[in-house]
């Protein structure tokens, strides 16, 4: 479990629990999606991908999650304080938009099942919707187990590109999801591709 949990996610938490009941007109239930990325540093175009996403009509709030190449840095917590400070001035203006540092806060756990547990327990069990880039689902290939566990918790994958189409991000998800047997697993996430 994670200990120290930030007060931002504390508010998110509140906010996503209170919403995530199912609609009475769709029987669907909301998502929380969670945009993790070391956001280097945060730009417009991921603002727009946050907005574009919380415009899904499912998708009740989107938690930015900071994270810092922990290999790569010296000054991780400062390096992490800064980049979050910029992700909250990003996205202050849009609703259902927060920032959290919750994969920071896991450490080595952060990039695995475990993290999307987390996710669940925190928004009172709201379906996951997980928004990479493509460079994020080009890489899964380095780490396919892990993946394949990771996409299996979500609803969802969002996967932002400019570089590959449509085909090619559905390929590389699909690799992904097939199992040792070479068989593809039976998980039912669903995902989409946007440009």
């Amino acid at each position: 479990t994670c200990d120290a949990v930030n007060q931002d996610l504390n508010s998110l938490i509140s906010k996503t629990s209170k919403s995530s009941k199912t609609s009475k007109t769709s029987e669907i239930r909301k998502s929380l999606a969670i945009f993790p990325g070391s956001f280097n540093p945060p730009t417009r175009v991921h603002v727009e991908i946050v907005q574009r996403v919380l415009e899904m009509g499912d998708v009740e709030a989107l938690w930015v999650d900071m994270t810092v190449h922990r290999t790569k840095k010296t000054r991780i917590a400062e390096v992490l304080s800064h980049r979050t400070r910029m992700a909250r001035s990003a996205v202050r203006e849009i609703r259902n938009a927060g920032v959290t540092t919750l994969m920071s806060q896991l450490g080595d756990d952060g990039w695995g099942s475990e993290y999307f547990q987390i996710l669940r327990q925190v928004s009172g069990g709201c379906p996951i919707t997980w928004v990479m880039g493509s460079d994020v689902a080009r890489d899964m290939k380095f780490w396919k187990t892990k993946a394949r566990e990771c996409i299996s918790m979500c609803c969802r994958v969002v996967v932002f590109t400019r570089s590959h189409d449509e085909k090619q991000i559905k390929d590389m998800i699909r690799d992904v999801m097939k199992c040792d047997d070479k068989k593809e697993s039976s998980s039912k996430t669903e995902v989409i591709v946007m440009k």
